[in-house]
């Protein structure tokens, strides 16, 4: 696994602890066993899992992506709602991009079983 990455089973001991082998070591080397398990600690808990869960990577040929669903249950407290709204604005190039890209591909996907239920009918 490179490093810095999330595991793909959380540890036993710490599921928090990729977290803490991010940190530059002289960093880490300054933390107290306490503040190092409470970062750890905190780390496990933004991982917890969601209803929905679809991650996909998509190997492109110039390059490769990744996809990722997420719903669920809000726990975010308003005031980190609006903080997030702020930071993470919906109207970005990017994302206007994909979302068109998305409805192409649903309307060619439309067109393509009209037409072989079309074919099928005749």
């Amino acid at each position: 696994m490179p490093s810095g990455d999330m595991p793909d089973t959380p540890s036993p001991k710490r599921s928090g602890e990729w977290l803490l082998d991010r940190l530059p070591p002289k960093i880490r080397a300054e933390l107290s066993p306490e503040a190092a398990a409470a970062i750890a600690d905190a780390a496990s808990r933004s991982v917890e899992s969601h209803p929905v869960d679809i991650r996909l990577s998509l190997p492109l040929p110039f390059r490769r992506f990744y996809l990722a669903v997420l719903a669920g249950g809000e726990r975010r407290s308003p005031q980190r709602i609006d903080a997030e709204s702020r930071r993470r604005r919906l109207v970005r190039a990017a994302n206007v991009v994909f979302l068109i890209a998305l409805l192409v591909m649903f309307y060619a996907g439309y067109r393509l079983v009209t037409l072989l239920i079309n074919a099928v009918m005749l």
